[in-house]
Order: structure tokens, then C-alpha cells, then sequence
């Protein structure tokens, strides 16, 4: 019996996932079509210019704030709010006009120095923010305000653990039915009992992913807003998000879930297979639709990564799922058919993994830019909790693999070898659970925060990193790529007991290049961490740059720290 097992293992592997072989072709046509649909991304929408500008003295009272971007953004009626000189918030309208954001100001107002804070959403569905003061005939200290710009923890938490349901309802589902259409080895028909768990398991799940994901439209929209889990009570946030690219995403995953599962039922082999390959592409689409793998590039490398990553993922967890059900004791599958399907399932998932690895790796590299952003970020100590997780269960199934199924192929009817078999798979899916957490976590993340432990007395110049006093603590500005066009921003703000320095508001980064007279042009800041900021500049032209940074750390006190940088 076990040289026949061995016979139809190796004819399955050149069979069975033959359907399997397909995924790079319905792959490559996503890729296809994302590219000719979508717009070209960019990392961050850019702010540009302001009128009026930061820092302007007017003689006169304007009628309007306006803010020029790079691209196209995303306003809402909250997403400019000015201060006057007393710290009162004014009632503007707040309107969107394509790269462009305006706040009508009321008339009559007074002399002294207002402030304006800004928060807009990218073409990514990121938001960038920012702000700047200007002053009408006689200047004013600038006092402190009240305006949020940050979502609560609360709301990220919820948020977090909708895009993790999310996941795990589309991996697990499509996988499931990867799993019976490809791996489980049964005639039409048969098994009754096994096929009705799968498939009502993949129900729930799909249950689960429907309440991920438009769950996740107004908690996404929310968190893009700077809001809390009480901003779920306005009207308004449900009416934007489902106005948004998030609902196409919600629905794509929903559709092409429901597609595979109906398709699955289709009792000719071929039929049934094209059907979940049709409909996981869908479902697996509505994954990059949104986040960070269209932000960074070159894109085709990047989405194509992260396509291949999902589609393996699915297979290799959706696959646990069902191998735990085919193994369990309530199964109506032969010790025979149980063993050829673990089997089969073994040999598939070693290439998944290896899949999964490859991509990962290349997103990895693409998205964080460098090794030590995976100790010095969120997103980076994320990806190491996932890849610990990861290892794990390629521990547990290299176990399965070379230690168990040799028992189990040599006696299909041994309950004990069986039984620790099950149990091994049980200790995977758990670990799977963990390792979608970590996924969660990931696409929730920024990923290029980086931390700093840094003394206020360092003077240390780099080619991309650049410190200086502020006060009597530190600046560390990093950037990247130091070449003209589109630079990402970095700032760590120290006091000076070395410990992050948070200031009342997003610090002011300002370049200028006074050879050329271009400048200065404002880096929007966004907050990430402790005393961590994150923010894009376009520089026009080559050559030495001066950059102002400048950090308000009191109602009286705003220090500055004055650096260069060369820009190629």
C-alpha cells in the first residue's frame, strides 16, 4: 500500500497542482490590469506651495488659504482648520480642487499671527499633514492649539483588528478552496461529510472577510481624519469611505470570495477549478488595492510581489485549514485518501512557502529601505514577529513532513500517528492566526518610522543623515534619495536627555537653495512615533540645500536648527 501511495504522490505532483501552475498567468493579467487602471503612485502627495505663504507678513487680510500639491488629494470639510491669534478656531468652507485644497476665510479678521494645520488624504489613501503660520499687519506669538492630528488609539486598535478579520477571512476562504478542488484527494461525489465542513467553514470565513473589510471603510476613514471611535456616530464618515477606492476594495474581496464559493460546487473538475482560480483573483486583487505595496516601486516588482505573497499565503493557510478538517476525527476520508491528501498538500505547500519567502523578501527590500528599519520600526519589529511566526510553522511542517507522514504513509489506520499528525496541523493553524495578526499589523504600519537613541552632543554628518542642536536638544533629519525630484523626509527630535522630544505641533521643515533662489519650499511633516516625523519635498534643482527646522516646544519657546544637504 505504501509503494502505491508513493505512485499516486508522485503522479499527483505532476497533476493535481497543475491548476496551481496557472497562478503566475491570472497573476501577471492583475498586474496587467492594475497598471493600465490605475493611476501612477506615488509614495506621498507633495505640498507644493501655500497662499498665503508660511511665515508671510500681509498688509491686508487674505480671503482664502490655499494649498498646492503634487497630485490630486483628497479633502474633507475638517481638513484644514485656522486659528487666529487668541487660538479660536475659524469657521471655514473647506473645499477640494484637484491638486488643490482651499479654506474660504470669514471677513473681518484682525491683526496678529494665525495658524493653519492641514491634513489631506494622497492618491495612496495615506494621509499627509502639516501647517504653517501667517500674520496680518502686526505679529503675534503663535498660540498653542487644540487641533487633533492624530487618530486615538482606540480607533487604531479596532482598525487593526478589522484588517486582520479582513486577511484572514480571504486567505483562509480562497485557500480552502484551493484545497478541495486541487488537493483533496476524492472522487466526484465522495466524502460528503468533509466537503459540506469545507465549505461551510470557508462560509464563515467569508463572513469573517465581508466584516473586515467593510468594517474597516469607516474606521479607515476615521483614522484618515484624525478621528476617534465616537467619529463612527457622523454621517459624514460613513458617506465618505463609502465614496472611496475602500468599498471597491470591500467589494472585490466580497464578490470574488462568493464566486469561489459557489464555483466550488460545480461538479465537473475543470470547471470548478477555472471557477475558484476566477474568483480568487478577484478576492486577491481587492488585497493591494489599497495600502503600501502601490506606494513604493517600481510597481510592477512591488504589486506583482505582493500578489504572488497573498496567492501562496492562501494556499499554505487555507491548506492547514482544510488538512486539519480532513484529519479530524469526525471525517468521512479513508486513512488512505486522508494520507494521499496530507501528502499532496506537503509537497504544494513547500513551494508556497518558498513563494511566500521570495516575495516577502522582495517587498521587504522595496518598501522598508534598509536592514536596520527592521529593528528601528514598527512596521520592521512587525515584519520580524511575522517571520518568527513563519519559521515556526515551517518547523512544525518540516516535522509533519519528514517525521510524521513517513508513519502515516507506512500505516494510514495508525489512530496515534494520525492523531499527533492532526495535533501538529492544529499547533500551525494557531500560529497562522498569529502570523495574520502580524499582517494586520503590517499594512496598518508606516513603514519607514525609524527610532533613534542618540546623544544631544553628537555632530555626526552622512550621506543621507544629517544632526544639529535645537535648543538644548538634538535633530536628526535623514533623506532620501538626495537627488532632484521627490525626497522622503525623516525627523528625530531628542531632548537633552537623549529621550524623544515631542513638540506641541508638527515641527516646520523648510529648504531653500540660494544659489538658484528656489525656496524655501515646506516639507509636510506627519507624526509616527515618539518624537518621530515622516513628510515628502519635490527639490527642483541640484546643488547645496539650507534647511530650517523649527519645533514648537512651549506656548513661548520654538528653537531652530540649521542644516545642509547635497543635493545630486
Amino acid at each position: 500500500m505504501q509503494e502505491h501511495l508513493s505512485r499516486r504522490a508522485r503522479w499527483t505532483w505532476f497533476t493535481v497542482p497543475a491548476g496551481l501552475l496557472l497562478a503566475p498567468l491570472w497573476l501577471l493579467l492583475a498586474l496587467l490590469w492594475l497598471g493600465l487602471t490605475a493611476a501612477p503612485a506615488s509614495a506621498h502627495a507633495t505640498l507644493l506651495s501655500t497662499d498665503p505663504k508660511a511665515d508671510a507678513v500681509l498688509a491686508k487680510a487674505p480671503t482664502a488659504v490655499t494649498l498646492t500639491f503634487d497630485e490630486a488629494v483628497v479633502v474633507w470639510p475638517t481638513s484644514i482648520s485656522i486659528f487666529d491669534p487668541a487660538g479660536e478656531r475659524l469657521k471655514v468652507d473647506v473645499k477640494g480642487v484637484d491638486k488643490r485644497a482651499v479654506a474660504a476665510l470669514p471677513t473681518g479678521l484682525g491683526q496678529g499671527t494665525y495658524t493653519v494645520t492641514w491634513r489631506v488624504i494622497s492618491a495612496d489613501d495615506h494621509p499627509v499633514s502639516g501647517g504653517f503660520v501667517f500674520t496680518i499687519g502686526q505679529k503675534s506669538t503663535p498660540v498653542a492649539t487644540a487641533a487633533d492630528n492624530e487618530p486615538t488609539r482606540s480607533l487604531n486598535v479596532v482598525r487593526l483588528v478589522a484588517t486582520s478579520l479582513g486577511y484572514l477571512g480571504v486567505l483562509g476562504a480562497i485557500g480552502l478552496a484551493v484545497f478541495e478542488v486541487f488537493l483533496l484527494d476524492a472522487t466526484v461525489g465522495a466524502m460528503v461529510g468533509l466537503r459540506r465542513r469545507l465549505r461551510w467553514t470557508a462560509r464563515g470565513l467569508i463572513g469573517l472577510a465581508a466584516l473586515g473589510f467593510f468594517a474597516s471603510i469607516p474606521l479607515t476613514t476615521a483614522w484618515q481624519q484624525a478621528g476617534s471611535l465616537a467619529s463612527l456616530g457622523d454621517g459624514s464618515i460613513w458617506s465618505d469611505g463609502f465614496r472611496s477606492d475602500l468599498l471597491t476594495s470591500a467589494v472585490l474581496a466580497v464578490a470574488g470570495l462568493v464566486v469561489t464559493a459557489l464555483l466550488v460546487t460545480v461538479p465537473t473538475v475543470i470547471l470548478a477549478r477555472a471557477g475558484v482560480a476566477v474568483g480568487a483573483l478577484v478576492a486577491l486583487i481587492a488585497l493591494p488595492w489599497t495600502g503600501h505595496t502601490r506606494t513604493y516601486g517600481p510597481t510592477w516588482l512591488v504589486v506583482a510581489s505582493d500578489l504572488i505573497h497573498v496567492s501562496a499565503g492562501a494556499i499554505w493557510a487555507g491548506g492547514i485549514i482544510g488538512l486539519f478538517l480532513t484529519l479530524s476525527k469526525s471525517s468521512d476520508a479513508s486513512p488512505r485518501r486522508a494520507a494521499s491528501t496530507a501528502t499532496r498538500f506537503s509537497m504544494v505547500a513547500a513551494w508556497a512557502v518558498l513563494a511566500v519567502a521570495i516575495s516577502g523578501t522582495v517587498m521587504a527590500w522595496r518598501i522598508l529601505g534598509s536592514i536596520p528599519g527592521l529593528w528601528q520600526t514598527s512596521y520592521g519589529k512587525a515584519l520580524l514577529v511575522k517571520l518568527g511566526v513563519a519559521l515556526v510553522i515551517v518547523g512544525i511542517a518540516s516535522w509533519n513532513r519528514f517525521g510524521l507522514m513517513p508513519k502515516v504513509l507506512k500505516e494510514p489506520r495508525d489512530n496515534a500517528a494520525r492523531g499527533l499528525l492532526r495535533s501538529a496541523v492544529l499547533a500551525e493553524a494557531v500560529c497562522l492566526v498569529v502570523l495574520l495578526g502580524a499582517t494586520g499589523v503590517l499594512v496598518t504600519q508606516p513603514p519607514r518610522e525609524e527610532s533613534l537613541a542618540s546623544s544631544a552632543g553628537e555632530q555626526i554628518s552622512r550621506a543621507r543623515g544629517i544632526e544639529a542642536r535645537l535648543g538644548t536638544g538634538l535633530v536628526r533629519l535623514r533623506i532620501s534619495p538626495v537627488t532632484t525630484g521627490s525626497n522622503y523626509v525623516q525627523i528625530y527630535l531628542r531632548d537633552a536627555s537623549g529621550k524623544a522630544l515631542e513638540p506641541l505641533a508638527a515641527p516646520s521643515v523648510r529648504f531653500t537653495q540660494a544659489e538658484e533662489g528656489v525656496g524655501p519650499l515646506t516639507a509636510p511633516m506627519t507624526r509616527v512615533g515618539p518624537g518621530q516625523y515622516e513628510g515628502r519635498v519635490a527639490l527642483p534643482v541640484s546643488g547645496d540645500w539650507a534647511i530650517q527646522v523649527t519645533a514648537r516646544t512651549s506656548k513661548y519657546e520654538s528653537p531652530s536648527a540649521d542644516l545642509a544637504v547635497h543635493i545630486y
